[in-house]
């Protein structure tokens, strides 16, 4: 009998997933976050990405984070994690902190290598600033699917929503190739971003109107969304901050966008909101889409869960409203529960104007927004859930929401 062997090669296929995990800190790969940012914007790392925070960092300048496929930038997450008790991320910058610019599906988790339930990491911008974009955590161009989650966030940014910022420069005597325009000297410490809105007046170049900056080339060359009819030689030149989209106002903003779909589906959950040193900012989260050429850049779909609100009211705020929330324009499909919002010291609300005066909550009801679901949050206390006895004291002259 003839036996007949089989063999059978058996082919077993894996997929294989790219993942870098790197330590941030002293000792660490990289000492701050923005180092580590960087290096993902410039293509050194890449794919499924873990940032190890082992240490606290002071952060010189603003950790910029680019969306994946911009320039050499390719990931496909991004997770920062403290790996040992109370570590922070800080710096004082009258700029963001952190800034998602485009950023997706990035996770800052403050619990010790992401298990159990307790709040270790603190990302704090002492800074008392009033210029625009101050903050802690700042998204902005279609920044999507990020989550902020058992952290303290703290800020102190005196600057506020709504309020733009413009200069003007005479007789520029600038040239224009298409939609890029060259002027003669750089503006300096003017504002000049993208977004800014640009007008003419005399000489004998003419822009449309919604004209805005949509790319930088140098302090004295920028390119705009519309070319001029003529050469802007001999004309008055104002370029402003596109109005509240691009101010800072709150410790967390969502900002304006000029592409995608706005700042999307991004999530703030068991956090910490509150001051820093003090110095109360006008918002503790803050919402501002916008509108160009027709398109709603909305930032949509924002989720607020379960977080602490506390010792955030500015005080003598008179012209400006201070929210522990406030959602202005272009704010939709936001879902806010489970948070608790208090004074750990009594605070007493004053202000000459009843008509902005304070609120936990501010939504907005036109300009693009809707649909904001509020459900099961705790006003009042000195603590979460109500707990402890009231802390706010109302003035004749002041209103609280």
């Amino acid at each position: 009998m003839k036996k007949v062997s089989f063999i059978v090669s058996l082919i077993v296929c894996f997929n294989n997933y790219s993942q870098t995990i790197r330590t941030v800190g002293t000792s660490g790969n990289y000492a701050t976050i923005a180092s580590a940012f960087s290096a993902i914007n410039n293509g050194t790392l890449t794919g499924s990405i873990e940032l190890q925070v082992i240490s606290n960092t002071t952060e010189t300048t603003t950790a910029a984070l680019n969306a994946s496929g911009t320039g050499s930038a390719s990931y496909s997450s991004i997770a920062i994690y403290p790996t040992a008790a109370n570590v922070s991320i800080s710096g004082s910058l009258a700029a963001p902190l952190i800034l998602l610019d485009g950023a997706d599906n990035v996770t800052f988790d403050g619990r010790v290598n992401r298990t159990g339930s307790t709040v270790t990491l603190t990302v704090e911008n002492t800074s008392t600033s009033n210029v625009n974009k101050t903050s802690t955590f700042f998204f902005c161009n279609s920044a999507e699917n990020n989550t902020i989650t058992y952290c303290t966030v703290k800020g102190a940014s005196s600057s506020r929503d709504g309020v733009g910022s413009t200069f003007t420069i005479s007789n520029l005597n600038a040239t224009s190739s298409g939609t890029t325009i060259t002027i003669p000297a750089s503006p300096g410490t003017s504002v000049l971003e993208l977004g800014s809105i640009i007008t003419t007046s005399g000489g004998t170049g003419v822009l449309a109107a919604s004209t805005y900056v949509t790319s930088i080339i140098s302090s004295t060359q920028f390119t705009v969304n519309a070319a001029p009819t003529t050469i802007l030689n001999n004309t008055t030149l104002t370029v402003g901050t596109f109005g509240t989209g691009n101010s800072g106002g709150g410790v967390i903003n969502f900002g304006f966008s000029i592409a995608g779909n706005g700042n999307d589906n991004n999530t703030i959950s068991y956090c910490n909101i509150t001051n820093s040193g003090g110095n109360r900012p006008f918002h503790g989260i803050n919402s501002v889409g916008c509108q160009r050429n027709s398109i709603n850049y909305s930032n949509d779909g924002l989720n607020i869960q379960n977080c602490n609100f506390y010792d955030l009211f500015r005080p003598a705020t008179n012209t400006q409203a201070s929210r522990n929330i406030n959602l202005f324009n272009y704010t939709s499909n936001v879902t806010i529960s489970g948070n608790s919002f208090y004074h750990t010291t009594p605070f007493t609300v004053t202000g000459t104007s009843t008509s902005l005066g304070y609120s936990c909550i501010f939504a907005q009801i036109n300009f693009g927004n809707g649909n904001v679901n509020v459900t099961d949050n705790f006003i009042g206390g000195s603590a979460p859930q109500c707990g402890g006895a009231s802390n706010m004291v109302f003035t004749a002259a002041a209103s609280g929401q």
